[in-house]
């Protein structure tokens, strides 16, 4: 049994937007400029209640000749959907131009950016600048090393071309609209380092990251862990020896920091799950429909206890082999049915809607995680703990590990929620010694949400 006497405190978080029922630290991926239909897409967007969607339109379509900008019927169509459907959007200015010789000519992109923060003033919330500048087109455009960095240890050529984007990119939407938020980077975490570091535009709001786990199995971990062979290939530590996430996310803010960027948020504006069966896998493996609401749910509640703006990747799957990952991260499925992770979803915006990370709680052991949370106004507590494991794990004859929590005042009643299943349950709260009280939970895979209250 491990014991840990919790000081609850208050930490500042990000406020966007009148506050509204949907949780609006949270988004999801969408293809609406990809042909989705609104009509279809808006009532299940309402039912899951994440309060950002997160989409794109194309330079070229935006500037289709020379200072010649529009904003594209069918963008507009889906803009005034989600905002009668009162969503967040986040839009991507993204791909290239064929009207310039430089297909990327950082003042032109800088100011169509401009004219979409003006013209969508009130239609949109935020603009990112390009989606993943190291995969095409941008990248062979401009060549390099995907992490950008090359051989003889210079900085890959595309990451000073963004660097030259981004720099251009953000001081031309923030004076056409000082309101508008701006994100943006996107790269692999060694080389959003770099990026950083030859300049990160002071007005930048958020610094964008896409910590899919990929190869870590576990939402607890990217793959990034300062291992010697990943170090030579990087030439940059971002995250510490066991790849986890939230040292990742302390190490960027502290290069953030570093790099005249102190309050700028982090914003993951994609990550996922896949629920597939990898047939080449050695061995093969699959992630169950189960599986994936678990593991969909751990990350949004370390996400949320860390302070990070975070998009789920995405509403709806790509396709339908589920022998092919990419086509599987969905929370619906190809069909528009729910899998089991779109009501594991829906719980969590139900009850962190309005909820804030505290400092984070520590329990000492590399296998477990615990988080405090708050809400502004509110004298309630709220825990989220869990086991890092597989989801489902090997059968065991020993009884699962519990966790005895200490708080630092007196509260009456303790309710504790699998967020998986829904499924609420009344802990036993002690008095250990005077304004303390306490309480126990059982540690398993799936994350348990205790509500302390009076």
């Amino acid at each position: 049994m491990m014991r840990l006497a919790c000081l609850l405190g208050v930490a500042a978080g990000l406020t966007l937007g009148a506050a509204r029922a949907a949780d609006d630290r949270v988004g999801v991926n969408t293809h609406f400029g990809q042909d989705w239909k609104p009509a279809e897409m808006m009532p299940l967007l309402d039912e899951l209640g994440a309060g950002w969607i997160r989409d794109g339109v194309g330079w070229g379509d935006v500037e289709p000749s020379k200072h010649r900008y529009v904003v594209p019927a069918k963008t507009a169509a889906w803009l005034n959907a989600a905002h009668a459907h009162h969503l967040h959007v986040l839009l991507i200015l993204d791909y290239s131009n064929k009207n310039y010789a430089d297909p990327f000519s950082p003042p032109d992109y800088a100011k169509a950016a401009a004219f979409l923060a003006k013209t969508l003033a009130g239609r949109i919330d935020a603009i990112e600048i390009l989606n993943e500048p190291n995969n095409p087109p941008f990248y062979p455009a401009y060549g390099g090393a995907w992490n950008g960095n090359e051989p003889d240890g210079k900085v890959s050529a595309w990451v000073k071309k963004y660097a030259e984007l981004i720099q251009a990119a953000v001081p031309a939407i923030k004076a056409a609209n000082p309101h508008m938020k701006v994100v943006g980077y996107g790269a692999p975490a060694p080389a959003t380092f770099r990026l950083m570091r030859l300049g990160a535009p002071p007005q930048l709001d958020g610094i964008t990251d896409h910590p899919y786990f990929g190869s870590m199995l576990l939402p607890e971990f990217v793959p990034y862990p300062a291992t010697p062979d990943l170090l030579q290939r990087d030439g940059i530590a971002t995250a510490d020896l066991a790849g986890t996430y939230r040292s990742q996310c302390a190490m960027f803010r502290a290069e953030a920091a570093k790099d005249g960027l102190p309050h700028a948020a982090l914003w993951n504006t994609e990550w996922g799950c896949a629920s597939w069966i990898n047939e080449k896998g050695n061995p093969p493996f699959s992630i169950l429909p189960d599986a994936q609401a678990v593991y969909v749910l751990r990350r949004l509640l370390e996400a949320r206890a860390l302070g990070v703006m975070t998009f789920y990747y995405d509403l709806r799957d790509d396709g339908n082999d589920r022998t092919q990952e990419w086509e599987n991260f969905g929370l619906l499925d190809y069909f528009h049915q729910p899998k089991k992770a779109f009501a594991a979803f829906r719980r969590f915006t139900a009850m962190f809607a309005g909820l804030e990370g505290d400092p984070a709680p520590n329990d000492g052991s590399q296998s477990t995680r615990l988080y405090s949370y708050h809400r502004a106004g509110s004298t309630d507590q709220w825990y989220a703990c869990w086991k890092i494991a597989p989801f489902p794990g090997p059968a065991s004859a020993a009884p699962p590990p519990a966790l005895d929590i200490i708080t630092d005042r007196v509260f009456q009643h303790a309710t504790a929620t699998n967020l998986y299943d829904g499924q609420v349950q009344e802990l036993a709260v002690r008095s250990p010694s005077p304004g303390h009280c306490s309480f126990q939970v059982t540690l398993g895979p799936v994350p348990v949400v205790v509500h302390l209250h009076d």
